[in-house]
């Protein structure tokens, strides 16, 4: 038993999850052991941390980190209770942060201070309160810090609001005026089950059209994405049975093709989901290969383009626990309507490992794209997030695929799983002012930070009639449809909600650029 490090399931483990890191939040592969109630894991590092995302009653969803107050944990054969030193480790997160904002400030909110001086009285007491009340702890230091930042500050001229492009070709004006109101950055699918959803056919001129239309409008735009292998859009199109030299020629020369039809005319490009979709089981090596291919195609055909590397799954637990290997999490997963986890040799590689082999092969990446959809997420969780990937890479960051629900019911309309209704809430089931409410403070969150430049809200609207009519019967028909249930700014009528006027009035406020003429 010793030589491990050993932790007690809970009913409170969102995903019967646990995923294994070293201290400096990087993910590790290991074997995980399943003793009834018990998860293993033989000692990889020296002192790890370790991460789970648990529901907490009276809060809502939170990602939730043990590290032993920074001093990580031994693999010395204690069964922990994760929930308790999970606790224990966000008080001290708060209590170092809120160090922080005092030293800069002055002071604290009595109200949270006396939050953290519970939270720590709970803690031997009864440490499921002690957590509730740390968690709101550290939502209102986020937005009292986030709301000083701005004001001390001011106005900033390179944020702004973007939106997917995807319900451009069906949306018509209204969809147009819409979308311009709030939005300065487009995002256009580049996604081949869309694009060329059969064997010769070409739909290039919708992306065109839509990147005729924001520039018109002086709108900057991200093609997403010239690299990236999904199990659906390519997985079972055409293209499933190429080899890798069929694939690395097919996604150069669309690359070629797009950089040379509009050269200069995105402002960026993404390689998306670095080995985190794989459908064809590339090695990092084969992966890196035609990444770095079609780096060079845009580096020569459209100079000024920028490249994003643009990633789920943020936290990066995939790497390190085998989401197939446990009944219980797969059952898990049905529950909250997720999708299940690709096979055992995907996510083998990490964010970290790719952008690595960039930096050493010379591949500048510009920009780092986080999705922000797979809930739960909570103010501090997303600080400590955004963070973590600025201090690692120094990059600006994009929130790439913003999204929260209006409801927690099931649309009236779904295909093959999609869209999923949300089963993880934040503070109270989700409702349309709810919703609003989740913008408001995300929002304010990403623009008090300097170094993130864009959010990307992910659907605009609840109607499913989006991309175009010839993908009707088509496998990739599904692409119609958003991820989520009611995640989108307006309802399947294209009515406003509250957060679209939500999002109207921060633009306003903050004098963002929108594409409104």
């Amino acid at each position: 038993m010793t030589e491990q490090y050993r932790w007690k399931q809970c009913p409170e483990n969102l995903l019967c999850t646990f995923a294994m890191y070293d201290r400096n939040l990087v993910p590790k592969r290991v074997e995980t052991l399943r003793e009834g109630e018990v998860f293993a894991f033989p000692p990889a590092v020296e002192k790890a941390v370790f991460l789970a995302p648990v529901m907490v009653e009276g809060f809502g969803g939170a990602y939730l980190i043990a590290d032993n107050e920074g001093k990580g944990y031994a693999p010395d054969g204690i069964e922990r209770d994760f929930l308790y030193e999970g606790t224990k480790s966000r008080i001290k997160q708060v209590c170092d942060y809120g160090g922080k904002i005092r030293a800069d400030w002055g002071f604290l909110p009595k109200e949270t201070e006396k939050r953290v001086e519970r939270a720590k009285e709970l803690l031997s007491q009864n440490h499921k309160k002690a957590l509730r009340e740390i968690l709101w702890a550290g939502e209102e230091l986020v937005l009292f810090e986030a709301r000083a930042r701005i004001a001390r500050r001011g106005r900033r001229d390179n944020f702004c609001f973007g939106g997917c492009m995807k319900g451009f070709t069906d949306g018509g004006a209204q969809w147009r005026e819409t979308f311009g109101k709030v939005f300065g950055h487009g995002v256009i699918p580049l996604h081949w089950g869309c694009l060329e959803p059969e064997k010769g056919t070409d739909h290039y001129d919708l992306v065109y059209d839509m990147l005729d239309w924001c520039k018109s409008r002086g709108m900057t735009v991200r093609g997403h994405a010239l690299v990236w292998f999904c199990g659906f859009w390519e997985g079972q199109s055409w293209m499933k049975d190429f080899t890798f030299a069929e694939v690395k020629e097919a996604v150069v020369r669309r690359a070629e093709k797009l950089m040379k039809a509009r050269p200069n005319g995105f402002d960026y490009v993404d390689i998306n989901e670095p080995l985190q979709n794989n459908p064809y089981n590339f090695t990092l090596e084969e992966f890196f290969d035609i990444s770095k291919a079609v780096y060079k195609v845009v580096k020569k055909n459209s100079p000024k383009t920028k490249i994003m590397v643009n990633f789920c799954n943020e936290w990066q637990e995939k790497c390190s626990f085998d989401h197939n290997k446990f009944e219980e999490n797969i059952r898990n997963r049905q529950k909250l309507g997720l999708p299940g986890y690709a096979p055992e040799r995907e996510y083998i590689w990490s964010v970290d490992d790719f952008l690595e082999k960039c930096r050493k092969e010379g591949l500048k990446v510009d920009a780092l794209g986080l999705q922000c959809h797979d809930f739960p997420y909570e103010l501090f969780g997303m600080r400590t997030l955004l963070e973590l990937w600025h201090r690692k890479w120094g990059l600006p960051i994009h929130l790439t695929e913003v999204s929260a629900p209006s409801s927690m019911k099931q649309t009236p309309f779904s295909m093959r799983g999609r869209p999923a209704p949300v089963k993880a809430y934040w503070h109270r089931p989700w409702d349309e002012q709810l919703q609003a409410r989740w913008y408001l403070d995300f929002e304010t969150l990403f623009y008090s930070l300097d170094y993130v430049e864009c959010s990307v809200e992910w659907s605009l609207s609840d109607c499913p009639t989006q991309w175009a009519d010839y993908l009707e019967g088509h496998v990739n028909e599904m692409f119609r449809l958003q991820a989520y249930c009611y995640d989108g700014l307006l309802d399947y009528t294209n009515r406003p909600k509250p957060a679209y006027e939500a999002l109207r009035g921060l633009a306003a406020e903050w004098g963002l650029k929108t594409g409104e003429k």
